[in-house]
């Protein structure tokens, strides 16, 4: 357990490990385990989800601030165009994330086995 001390037993007796005693972790069946998370955190598929939900909703976002501005809304113009380039940025990197796991597929694929 973190954080907490043990003593060390002068004679022989008494060596076996503390954590011997506790049971060994069972892995999550299929139907109990979350979708979203795993035991080690939030899945690929989980995250990558996420991503693409956050650059779609600064994709709607941008372009409803546009229309507004057309519109002749008040919208300060400043605004319109930073939500322009940050919506222009999450799409690049969405690119480029993309690339990459291809490039990467691409490479397990020409592996020989």
């Amino acid at each position: 357990m973190p954080g907490t001390f043990f003593t060390i037993p002068r004679s022989g007796a008494g060596l076996a490990s503390p954590l011997a005693a506790q049971p060994a972790p069972v892995a999550p069946s299929p139907m109990s385990s979350s979708p979203l998370a795993g035991p080690e955190g939030p899945t690929f598929q989980h995250t990558l989800g996420a991503f693409l939900d956050k650059v779609d909703h600064l994709q709607h976002d941008a372009d409803a601030m546009v229309e507004a501005f057309a519109l002749g809304e008040p919208v300060e113009v400043h605004q319109v165009v930073m939500a322009l380039g940050e919506a222009q940025t999450a799409l690049d990197l969405t690119l480029q994330v993309r690339n990459k796991v291809l490039e990467a597929y691409q490479e397990v694929m020409r592996t020989q086995i």
